[in-house]
Parts: structure tokens; sequence; C-alpha cells
């Protein structure tokens, strides 16, 4: 058989794709009889898995757990995650809502057939020992601690991605002495005078007075757009709208 065997690829690459929209269609579809059906026998009950990771979850948490309290028929159970931001949407597959988060000036990457819900843009502000030079002022440009010593988050996080934007800017290479994802951790470094970090502000702000200082950065917006993710055929029911809900508010 002397076909040509390169078109058969492309071929049947563009049926799954069309599959995979179908099946989609199909299960939100299947999703919303379900919804209506639930909804008619008068509640919102059932489970509904909640990954988010850390420092959303202790900005939003709180707020959220107090407002379930009214829907004592949902079961959430909540699932602690921190990954790079191009590995929030995957996540969706195994749970019903994902709070994730990206940069300022980076567009969503294709998410398939997950939907965001935005939720709120927190600025990022730079963190400085207690006695720095800068630790009087409000505002501090980047030219003055791009050179810095930082305690940074990993590669591809989207604090990260606004340090080495700030290089870009600068032209100059950021040292970073020190990477984790915990936030607390980073803190710690900066109080003990380690190093000077970007730190988100409304987190931070709660436990910066008395150990460090936060100062605003000038002539740049930087910041992070923390979101939810959720699959369509699990946004349309009920309990699930009723987290997205509680989050969004």
């Amino acid at each position: 058989d002397h076909r040509d065997l390169h078109s058969f690829p492309t071929r049947r690459s563009s049926d799954l794709e069309v599959l995979a929209g179908l099946a989609s269609g199909v299960a939100t579809a299947i999703a919303r009889v379900d919804a209506a059906w639930q909804e008619h026998l008068g509640g919102t009950t059932g489970p509904v898995s909640l990954a988010i990771f850390p420092s959303a979850a202790e900005l939003l948490l709180p707020g959220v757990l107090t407002r379930m309290q009214a829907h004592p028929g949902i079961a959430l159970t909540l699932v602690d995650v921190d990954v790079s931001e191009g590995e929030f949407a995957p996540l969706a597959a195994d749970h019903d809502v994902v709070v994730g988060h990206r940069s300022d000036g980076v567009r969503p990457a294709d998410q398939g057939s997950v939907e965001t819900v935005p939720l709120l843009r927190e600025p990022l502000d730079v963190a400085l020992p207690p006695g720095h030079a800068l630790a009087g002022r409000a505002r501090v440009g980047i030219d003055e601690v791009v050179g810095e010593t930082w305690i940074g988050v990993p590669e591809g996080y989207p604090i990260d991605r606004v340090l080495h934007a700030m290089a870009a800017a600068t032209d100059t290479p950021p040292s970073v002495t020190f990477r984790t994802i915990h936030l607390p951790l980073i803190e710690n470094l900066v109080a003990a005078g380690h190093g000077i970090a970007l730190v988100p502000r409304y987190t931070t702000g709660t436990r910066a007075a008395g150990r460090f200082h936060l100062a605003e950065l000038a002539d740049v917006r930087a910041g992070r757009r923390i979101e939810a993710l959720v699959r369509p055929d699990r946004a349309v029911r009920p309990v699930v709208r009723t987290v997205l809900e509680a989050l969004v508010a």
C-alpha cells in the first residue's frame, strides 16, 4: 500500500478533537439536567472538592467557610496544592473547583474546557528588612531594588515572573539566594535580614507590622490574578455554584 500515510495523523487528530468537544458538550448537558433535578428536589446538598494554594487559602478560606455555614448540606473537602501557574487547570479534572493564580500581563493559557471565574487582583509589594536604607519609604523604584539579594519563589510562579520582568526592564540579572513556596518562611528570612522579597500585599500585610517594611513598586503595575477554575459539567451543579459564589463574595 503506497498511500501517503502522513495525512492520517492530521485527520485522526482532528477527529479526536471533534469527539472530545462532543463528549464535553454531552457531559455538560447531562450535568445541567441533573442540576435542574436537584434544584427541583429543593436543596443544595452533596460533596464539593476545593483545591487551593496556601496564600490564597489564607486570604479567602476564613470568609468562604463562614459563608458555607449557611449551607450545611454541602460537604466541602479542602485540598492544599501549590504548583506553577500553568499547572492549575489540569487539576480541575480531579477537583470540582481549583483556585489558581497568574501574573499581571500574562494571558491565560489555553485551558481547554476549563472555565475561569475571576476572584481578585492582589498587588505585589517589596518586603524590606528593618533597618534597610529604603525601609522608611512608601514607594521604591525598580532600579533601587533589583540589584539586591532576593528571597524568591520557584521559577514559573507568578511572583518569579514579575521579578524577571523587573530584571529585563533594567538589564540586571536577579540574585536569588533561596527559593521556597512557603510565604511565612520568606517573610521570616526578610525579617532576619537575609534579603528582600516580592510578596502579596493583602496576605503578607497582616504579618508585617513590627517585623519588616512593605513598599509599593513605583512606575510598574505588579500583581497577581487569583481565579477559580472549573469544568463546565461541574460548574452547573448547584453545590459547586454555591462554593463559587462564596469564593467571589
